[in-house]
């Protein structure tokens, strides 16, 4: 695996995980103003996070390359209205599609064929995850 991918993957393996702290801290937020349906749907959309994290890790794993964790920020979900916390999640959202993005542009540039057709389950559901 050329260099260049290896290192988006890593990072998306990072970015993956701290899309799971975001859609936790909704959850908390929706807890607290009392919004249980929210709440489940930010702790649904968190273990969807983990799973793509382990996915982007052993596709690694499986390409016999090295899973390189970064340190994960405290994501800033500082909502003071549900319009906020649902404008975050999406606003999170369009950043994961962006990054996305980034691995299928190197993917095409490097003409790694094998990562391409990895990630294109990613970029369908990023459709699903910005309506």
């Amino acid at each position: 695996m050329k260099p260049k991918i290896l290192s988006l993957i890593n990072q998306q393996t990072n970015h993956e995980y701290y899309s799971y702290f975001v859609y936790m801290a909704l959850s908390t937020f929706f807890e607290r103003c009392g919004l249980f349906g929210f709440q489940k749907w930010a702790e649904k959309s968190a273990g969807e996070e983990l799973n793509h994290a382990r996915r982007f890790m052993e596709y690694l794993q499986d390409r016999t390359q090295m899973v390189e964790f970064s340190p994960i920020p405290a994501p800033d979900c500082s909502c003071n209205t549900v319009l906020e916390a649902l404008d975050l999640a999406l606003k999170h959202e369009q950043r994961v599609s962006a990054w996305i993005a980034d691995i299928v542009a190197a993917t095409s540039s490097e003409r790694d064929y094998t990562t391409f057709a990895f990630v294109q389950p990613f970029v369908v559901e990023q459709i699903e995850e910005e309506k």
